[in-house]
């Protein structure tokens, strides 16, 4: 789904109702307008906040965002350009549940030895702490849960030695090395 949205707030918002208005051409005489777009596509959600001229032309629109670029027919390798292109990543290879790494692993994607840039099949615990072992390390999400979710295959790759992250048809996530502080809290399910 996309979504354009531009809402325009008079004098600086000084007494005056937001005016919702998508795509609109509509000038305005009111000085110091605010201007706020947002566009959401399947994968990202941008807000934008800017102070513009006295004429609501002057300030910047909110318009659909572009098309996600089409896979290519059978794809071999997993890409995340706008969207998932690859195929469907099958579950890892841990000792683990589902094929979860554990740390007892020695060779890749679990222990060490993974190459830079590669992607690896890789089963991504729904835990809600974020914390995954990848390439002999522990790495914390920067996005995880707030509840214990369903294990989930991903494609992960190492973006070097302070990054990693996952791409699958549900998204993409990042890892930073763990830094050895208390996981976030999650209900008791997690």
């Amino acid at each position: 789904m996309i979504v354009g949205l531009s809402m325009l707030l008079g004098a600086c918002g000084a007494g005056t109702a937001p005016v919702a208005a998508v795509h609109a051409a509509t000038r305005s005489t009111a000085p110091k307008v605010l201007a706020e777009t947002t566009s959401t596509t399947a994968t990202a959600t941008t807000t934008t906040t800017a102070r513009c001229g006295r004429a609501a032309l002057d300030c910047p629109r909110s318009y659909p965002a572009p098309p996600p670029v089409p896979c290519p027919p059978h794809p071999t390798t997993p890409t995340m350009n706008g969207s998932f292109c690859g195929p469907i990543p099958p579950p890892g290879n841990g000792l683990g549940p589902n094929g979860e790494c554990t740390g007892a692993e020695t060779a890749p994607p679990c222990g060490t030895g993974v190459v830079v840039g590669r992607y690896y099949a890789y089963t991504l615990p729904g835990t809600c702490d974020g914390v995954i072992v990848f390439d002999g390390r522990r790495w914390d999400s920067e996005l995880p849960p707030d509840r214990r979710v369903p294990d989930m295959n991903v494609w992960m790759r190492l973006g070097g030695a302070s990054g990693a992250g996952f791409i699958s048809p549900n998204g993409a996530v990042g890892f930073r090395p763990d830094s050895g502080a208390p996981p976030p809290s999650c209900d008791a399910a997690g």
